[in-house]
């Protein structure tokens, strides 16, 4: 029965909907999946018997939609420790221009692969 409420769940696409909704910006186009992926294995770690008994109440979008949004705009979510270095990187320094060392940087690395 989890399989049926979990691919049940999965067509819906609700990490993607709380995604656009809060239009919060992740570094990299690919972390969005990365975001996904991670929702839904921290709804996984929920035991069976509490994921059946959300999914019977009709509480389980709603649940899970509130564990997408806590992780997106918490901090200290697990999704922020798994993106951390990469937000870092991204985030602007107002005293210098950090995307221009990070983009020269890009353009050595390249270079040097070529």
């Amino acid at each position: 029965m989890i399989n049926k409420i979990i691919t049940e769940l999965y067509k819906k696409n609700i990490p993607i909907k709380v995604y656009n909704k809060l239009k919060r910006d992740l570094p990299n186009i690919e972390d969005v999946e990365d975001y996904q992926q991670e929702m839904y294995l921290t709804l996984l770690e929920y035991t069976e018997a509490k994921i059946i008994d959300l999914y019977e109440q009709g509480r389980l979008d709603d649940y899970f939609a509130r564990i997408c949004i806590n992780q997106l705009v918490n901090k200290n979510s697990n999704l922020h420790k798994l993106l951390q270095t990469k937000w870092n990187k991204t985030e602007i320094d107002d005293e210098t221009d950090r995307e221009t060392e990070f983009d020269s940087e890009r353009e050595i690395a390249i270079s040097i692969e070529r």
